[in-house]
C-alpha cells in the first residue's frame, strides 16, 4: 500500500481476531472500552497523539517471554497487560513490532463512533 490513508477493509464485527483479543482484554481493566481500530504505526502518529492530549502507552515485544509468543491469541492480551500496568486504560497502545510483527498503533474507545473521531483528528493532523 502507498503512504496515505488507505481502508484495508470495511469494518464490521468480528473481522478482527486480533482487535477482538484487544477489545477483550482491555475490558478486563475498563468494562466501557468496547471499540477499537488498528493504525499504521510511525513515531509522527504518536507524536501527533500526545499532541492531541490523547493518552499513549507502549509495549515492548522484545520482552515478550518465548512461552506466550509461542501461542497463538497469547501476545496481544499480554501486550494490553504490558501497556496498561496499574494504570488507567490509556487512548493509544502501541509498539514498534518484532521479528514476524508489524509496529501497530491501536486506537481505544468506547464505541465506534469515538474511535472514528480520534483517527480522524489524528489524520487532520498528520495530513494538515
Amino acid at each position: 500500500m502507498e503512504e496515505g490513508v488507505g481502508r484495508v477493509a470495511s469494518p464490521r464485527f468480528g473481522a478482527s481476531r486480533h482487535i477482538a483479543s484487544l477489545i477483550l482484554a482491555v475490558m478486563q481493566y475498563d468494562p466501557g472500552l468496547r471499540s477499537a481500530m488498528n493504525i499504521r504505526y510511525s513515531v509522527k502518529i504518536i507524536e501527533i497523539c500526545s499532541g492531541l492530549g490523547l493518552s499513549v502507552r507502549e509495549f515492548d515485544r522484545g520482552k515478550e517471554p518465548p512461552e506466550i509468543k509461542a501461542e497463538e491469541g497469547k501476545s496481544i492480551p499480554w501486550g494490553v497487560r504490558e501497556a496498561i500496568g496499574e494504570g488507567p486504560v490509556p487512548d493509544v497502545i502501541y509498539d514498534r513490532g518484532d521479528w514476524g510483527k508489524e509496529p501497530m498503533v491501536r486506537i481505544l474507545g468506547h464505541d465506534p463512533l469515538e474511535v472514528a473521531e480520534k483517527a480522524i483528528e489524528i489524520h487532520r493532523r498528520r495530513d494538515g
